[in-house]
């Protein structure tokens, strides 16, 4: 819709402007002009706004409305897996939480575009946030939960992911290094967001 919308508004400006030539005076169109620089500047941004952001809203199709099986979320320290305290993006003196995430990421199968998705292209977010396709980088400051390494079942065994491209339902491994406080999260996969992963509560995390 509002896509549409910023079209109808780039064609009435291309119309218009037209029509005001052929018919206006010179000092009606200097004023129009005037008065229409805030209005031109926000259809341009818009329109430069979707060319950009299309593909990846095509890309991200493939999970739209995608189910999260979670197996199970088990908490882990840094030191058991071999130093991944030193993940980048954490806060000044911050300590996170870590989980391996054991999830089965299953497609509807409903997308008329890609069918292959990418599982190294998946963020987990907090169920609050909230990603504005008009305005990519309204929601760039999203770090509550890094995925600190990835592992795709392959033939009864998890591997390392290596930028697989893949179809259909996949089970994954993921460790997840948590900001402090957060209890919950979500998928996120280009626009697209899915899934319910509740988190283990803070006190069993440090006993574990």
């Amino acid at each position: 819709m509002r896509r549409l919308v910023v079209l109808m508004a780039l064609v009435a400006l291309i119309v218009g402007g037209v029509l005001a030539i052929k018919f206006l005076p010179w000092w009606a169109l200097v004023a129009g002009a005037v008065a229409l620089v805030p209005v031109s500047r926000w259809v341009l941004k818009r329109a430069v706004v979707g060319l950009f952001t299309a593909p990846f809203k095509m890309k991200g199709a493939v999970l739209k409305g995608a189910a999260a099986e979670v197996h199970s979320v088990v908490p882990t320290t840094p030191a058991s897996e071999g130093g991944a305290q030193q993940s980048n993006g954490h806060g000044p003196g911050e300590t996170r939480r870590y989980y391996w995430l054991d999830v089965t990421v299953r497609p509807t199968g409903k997308s008329e575009g890609f069918q292959y998705w990418e599982p190294g292209e998946l963020r987990l977010v907090t169920p609050e946030s909230r990603l504005n396709p008009d305005d990519p980088e309204a929601d760039e400051g999203e770090d509550a939960c890094e995925v600190t390494r990835l592992e795709v079942e392959q033939e009864g065994a998890f591997q390392e992911d290596e930028g697989w491209k893949l179809p259909g339902p996949q089970r994954l491994r993921l460790l997840l290094a948590v900001s402090p406080g957060v209890s919950a999260l979500k998928f996120r996969y280009y626009f697209e967001e899915f899934g319910d992963v509740r988190l283990p509560a803070e006190e069993l995390s440090r006993a574990a």
